[in-house]
């Protein structure tokens, strides 16, 4: 059976972390994305 190109695709966003950190893994399952990833700091910091 062939695969259907929309399960192949993870698709993701911004997620909020207004009224705790905790609360994001809820929200993505809420948007119904496959995948979650937490960035701990910004990224584009010069350091």
């Amino acid at each position: 059976m062939a695969q259907k190109i929309t399960d192949m695709i993870n698709l993701g966003g911004h997620i909020s972390t207004g009224g705790g950190i905790e609360l994001s893994p809820d929200r993505a399952i809420g948007f119904s994305f496959r995948s979650f990833q937490l960035f701990s700091k910004n990224q584009m910091q010069w350091k």
